[in-house]
């Protein structure tokens, strides 16, 4: 039976006075009396009602007729409520605080298989070797495990010519990966291919890409004669050099690595024919006859186009594509074609020169082919050199060349005047009319003086006589070294 409680020991404070709890009926619990409030001092705890501890069932004997109590087993009120509200500081038979397996008793900490049973650690794994040859070089030495294999082979380096292909077994099996049910040292062999390689053509800083040959293979034959080629109407290809500056003859089998090429090209020709009237060819020298494209003819830098000489009446100005054309023009450098040219003419200018008493008075220029007034003058008449009897007024338009033209002042005095080649003054010599005069030696380089612009007759020089020769004079006369 259980063990009657003791008395708690009596509180000095004065208690607060607790509400009259009714005599329980024999046979019947105690109730529990209603808590009063708990004030926050109080409140460490939560209180436990004084109730029969779980799982005990009270020991009463059973009488139907009229049930006796058993005082000895008899529960009692707590008087723990009355005296002291909290009882599980002084007894509490919960065994669920005072027996806890949690903190007591955890498996996880104290017995841990993980770090205690590592089959890892205690047991070592069977490993094999890989044996990687290529032909009878032995290139490395790897290894499996037993149960796992491996499908990481090692991969040798390309070499110049060649490049890795395969793995394979003595009996030429293809090897990617160690199964995990093989066990013992496996020995491979490698199978090598011909490396592959990049062809580039360069066109100044173009790449060509119009070719059929971007790549080769190491052991290929390639003449230069397939390489690539183009044209177009600037260039031409000449040829194919390599990375040293060298012609190329192609790629031959033992050639490996990437190749460059660079294009030698020379400009397109086209040929020009000349014509000096339409229908009527011009005759030039061979030189003149072609032009590169992109340069042209005629233009700044560019090689000259060919001259005709001046005729009679016209002047050559130079060349046009239009037959028709008043205006001269140039090949130019977007020209790309065979093309004629004709002769542009316009009508010539001469120079006319005026003297008196051997002096020069004026000059100016007129132009062939048309009617040109002479200067007025105040005093006598101009006239040719030679005549001293028509005086001129004009010159008529079927006319052309330099003129000279001297005022006859009626003092019956004439003067003959030297001339250089270029038509420059070297000398004069006043002679009365029909008089005679010594010619003197003409300038060196010729031999004999001849007259201008109708002047009668031509009077050469004798080097080798002692004899003078001489000029009857009968009007003003201008005289030009000639041979």
């Amino acid at each position: 039976s259980p063990t009657p409680e003791t008395s708690p020991t009596p509180d000095t404070t004065t208690p607060t006075p607790s509400p009259e709890v009714p005599s329980p009926t024999p046979g019947e619990l105690t109730p529990t009396p209603e808590t009063p409030p708990v004030t926050p001092e109080q409140n460490k705890f939560t209180p436990v009602p004084t109730k029969v501890p779980n799982g005990v069932t009270p020991n009463v004997t059973p009488n139907a007729n009229n049930p006796t109590p058993d005082t000895q087993n008899q529960v009692s009120p707590d008087p723990v409520i009355t005296s002291d509200p909290d009882p599980v500081i002084t007894e509490d038979p919960d065994p669920a605080i005072t027996e806890d397996p949690v903190i007591t008793k955890d498996p996880v900490i104290t017995e841990d298989p993980v770090i205690t049973e590592d089959p890892v650690i205690t047991e070592e794994p069977t490993k094999y070797d890989i044996y990687y040859y290529s032909g009878d070089a032995l290139l490395g030495v790897g290894e499996y495990e037993e149960g796992k294999g491996t499908d990481k082979l090692f991969i040798p380096n390309d070499t110049d010519t060649e490049e890795f292909e395969d793995w394979t077994t003595a009996n030429g099996e293809v090897v990617t990966e160690i199964p995990a049910t093989q066990t013992g040292d496996v020995t491979l062999y490698a199978t090598w291919v011909p490396r592959e390689f990049n062809i580039y053509f360069h066109n100044g800083d173009e790449l060509i890409e119009d070719t059929d040959f971007h790549t080769y293979t190491y052991g290929d034959t390639i003449l230069s004669e397939d390489f690539p080629y183009f044209s177009n109407d600037y260039s031409v290809l000449e040829r194919w050099n390599d990375s040293d500056g060298n012609a190329a003859k192609g790629i031959f089998p033992e050639d490996y690595g990437d190749k460059h090429f660079y294009a030698v090209v020379s400009r397109q020709v086209y040929n020009i024919t000349y014509y000096q009237q339409e229908d009527v060819p011009a005759r030039v020298n061979d030189d003149y006859k072609t032009y590169e494209a992109g340069i042209g003819r005629g233009g700044t830098g560019a090689p000259a186009l060919p001259t005709l000489p001046d005729t009679a009446m016209n002047s050559f100005l130079g060349w046009s594509r239009n037959p028709d054309a008043a205006k001269t023009e140039i090949i130019d450098t977007n020209v790309c074609e065979d093309i004629d040219l004709y002769a542009v003419y316009g009508p010539r200018s001469y120079n006319i020169y005026y003297y008196s008493q051997g002096d020069l008075v004026g000059s100016e220029t007129y132009t062939a082919g048309t009617t040109h007034d002479l200067r007025d003058t105040d005093i006598g008449h101009w006239y040719r050199p030679g005549n001293y009897e028509d005086g001129v007024s004009e010159i008529g338009e079927d006319e052309y060349g330099d003129k000279y033209f001297y005022l006859s002042d009626d003092k019956g005095m004439a003067t003959v005047i030297f001339l250089s080649a270029e038509g420059g003054r070297l000398d004069s010599v006043p002679q009365a009319y029909e008089g005679a005069i010594a010619l003197p030696k003409p300038p060196d380089g010729y031999t004999r003086w001849v007259g201008t612009n109708g002047t009668p007759g031509s009077y050469g020089y004798d080097f080798d006589s002692s004899a003078i020769n001489e000029l009857n004079v009968y009007s003003d006369m201008f005289l030009m070294p000639g041979n």
